[in-house]
């Protein structure tokens, strides 16, 4: 398959390059300078319409606005992933040219390894991510790719072998021996949810569960991810007063997709599975959150066992291995306030689990959030104190590191019925009748953190 010397065309003109972070630099300013957004959306439509701006009417503008806007955000994604591409085509001694393409969406453009008939990279926001992000591969001319053995599947293993990268294929592990094995993980929420990750939030009803991660959805989508929120717990209008509090502004709600009440099939089912796809696909979603998880699944209530692996292998392990983040809201165990309700299973498949609980039982707004699982070995504290303010904004704000013995301390506290603002001598006393033994220093610890919690 030797292509010695043959031309890889590379765009550079739409819109600048393909250097991603540049590309990046391009989507916020557009974003931000419309007039800049509609010199993107004439070079657009011009190159594939051949007529000019002025031409289209003010609802067809605001939809190529869109367009581009969203071809900027996938466009980052596929330059990110071009470069090992070009670099094999370096080792196989094909040159690398840089030229201004007709089509403003040929990234690049070259002969196939098997049939030499020419195949284009192009920048796309539509369809799955494939071995280049969310470009799609494929011959120029259609009646090639059917003819082609490559063709353009999802994954073009032959094409793939054929340039030495089988580390692209996404059922093989792409790994580099010269990676930061001990970098910090790509936090979407501090300290609390990285890109990836499997995570469930559980809590008793009524604690806030809901209310906690509709800010860290605001928060996700404040950092440039789109949130898919299915949520069959609240109606429209208290998500939407929520949202008001939270200081959510129109275009940050084009990227918080929130589906109240949502009908999906069973999630433990292919139709259901396939359906969940059709959504994340549809909304271009980088994390899904599920509230409450329970809710969307009644299959095999005889088996619980069997209904949450169904739901993890069918729905969940094809978002998960195309880098989707999930949430999942639970609620707590009726035996164990520490793991979520229902089978053991549901609890195995979770990679991090946070359980929220109230800090004092007399202000709701005083919140412990506790890391009972981590299987990542997520670094940064395992207990966390959280405090849920409404002025100006509503918000919970996550404070200091409560230590597993100050934890432990407030629960003895809580058990043992001290009353709030109970000094040593009293809070002694009812420690002593509910025969719990506790040193001076942590009690005084445990009765400061009351006081400062009610503050």
């Amino acid at each position: 398959m030797t292509q010695s010397n043959t031309a890889v065309l590379i765009n550079t003109d739409w819109p600048v390059g393909l250097d991603p972070d540049t590309h990046a630099a391009a989507l916020e300013r557009a974003k931000a300078d419309l007039t800049y957004l509609d010199s993107l959306v004439n070079f657009y439509w011009v190159r594939l319409e051949e007529q000019p701006l002025e031409s289209l009417e003010a609802d067809e503008r605001e939809h190529y606005r869109g367009e581009v806007l969203e071809r900027l955000e996938a466009g980052v994604t596929t330059r990110r992933k071009l470069s090992p591409i070009l670099a094999a085509l370096t080792r196989l001694d094909i040159s690398v040219q840089t030229v201004t393409a007709e089509d403003p969406l040929a990234l690049v453009r070259f002969a196939c390894p098997l049939c030499e008939e020419d195949m284009v990279v192009w920048d796309s926001h539509e369809g799955r991510p494939g071995p280049v992000g969310q470009g799609r591969l494929q011959h120029t001319d259609y009646r090639h790719s059917r003819a082609c053995r490559i063709n353009t599947q999802e994954v073009q293993s032959d094409f793939l072998a054929a340039l030495g990268l089988q580390a692209l294929d996404p059922e093989v592990l792409d790994w580099d021996d010269s990676d930061d094995m001990e970098r910090e993980p790509d936090w979407m929420v501090d300290g609390i949810v990285a890109r990836g990750d499997y995570m469930s939030l559980f809590g008793p009803a009524e604690v806030g569960k809901s209310l906690l991660m509709l800010d860290w959805a605001l928060q996700m989508v404040r950092r440039g991810l789109r949130v898919l929120y299915l949520d069959k717990e609240n109606a429209p209008d208290v998500i939407r007063r929520r949202l008001k509090k939270m200081g959510a502004t129109q275009e940050e709600r084009t990227r918080l997709m929130v589906l109240p009440f949502v009908a999906l099939p069973d999630l433990a089912t292919q139709e259901g599975a396939d359906a969940l796809r059709e959504k994340v696909d549809r909304y271009r979603a980088d994390v899904v959150v599920f509230d409450t998880i329970s809710k969307f699944s009644q299959y095999g209530q005889a088996s619980q066992s069997d209904r949450w692996q169904l739901m993890y292998n069918l729905s969940f392990v094809p978002l998960l291995a195309s880098g989707k983040t999930i949430i999942q809201l639970d609620h707590v165990g009726y035996a164990n306030r520490d793991r979520e309700r229902d089978s053991s299973a549901k609890r195995d498949n979770v990679a991090v689990s946070w359980a929220l609980a109230s800090a004092n039982v007399k202000d709701r707004d005083r919140l412990v959030l506790t890391r009972v699982k981590n299987r990542p070995r997520h670094p940064g504290a395992d207990s966390l104190a959280v405090v849920r303010e409404d002025v100006p904004l509503l918000r919970h704000v996550i404070g200091q590191a409560v230590s597993d013995d100050l934890k432990a301390a407030l629960s003895e506290l809580e058990r043992a019925g001290v009353p709030a603002g109970a000094g040593r001598p009293t809070a002694r006393e009812y420690l002593n009748r509910a025969e719990v033994k506790m040193s001076d220093a942590l009690l005084n610890r445990a009765l400061k953190a009351r006081k400062d919690a009610t503050a």
